[in-house]
């Protein structure tokens, strides 16, 4: 658990040293050049999961609390599973869709030799497993499988 807190610091910090280097304009006394400096439009957040079949009868509580697992389900799934499983479609990094099967078997814990280590419960306690399991349960499908 430290380990992805301190890579998702370190993470955060680089995106917004990038950020602030790259939106720096020199300070002149020619006003100029601020005319071509756009504006940031808002960004439309694209909800990126499908809420599971019961959610009708989910209060907003609820509903929160998903999405709340789904986001930290995303975060560790892409610094702990996303290198390996990952796949490279049209140039392009892609989720793969899992079975629900295949689902289980992290779950439980499936000891396949290259999970041994990255999925003990030293290195992802069992709410961070639960948590990518929702993501990837209910991330909206790619259509490409694992």
């Amino acid at each position: 658990m430290n380990k992805i807190v301190i890579i998702t610091f370190i993470m955060a910090a680089i995106a917004i040293a990038n950020c602030t280097t790259k939106n720096q304009v020199k300070k002149t006394n020619d006003y100029s050049s601020l005319a071509n400096i756009k504006t940031p439009k808002k960004k439309h957040i694209e909800i990126n999961y499908n809420l599971p079949d019961d959610s009708l009868s989910m209060n907003d509580s609820a509903k929160k609390e998903f999405v709340k697992s789904f986001d930290k389900g995303q975060i560790v799934y892409n610094l702990i599973c996303a290198k390996c499983h990952n796949k490279i479609v049209n140039g392009l990094e892609v989720v793969p869709d899992f079975s629900l099967p295949q689902l289980m078997d992290y779950e439980i814990r499936i000891q396949y030799p290259i999970h041994q280590e990255r999925l003990s419960p030293e290195n992802l306690s069992a709410t961070e497993l639960d948590d990518v399991v929702n993501y990837l349960r209910y991330k909206k499908k790619s259509g490409v499988h694992f």
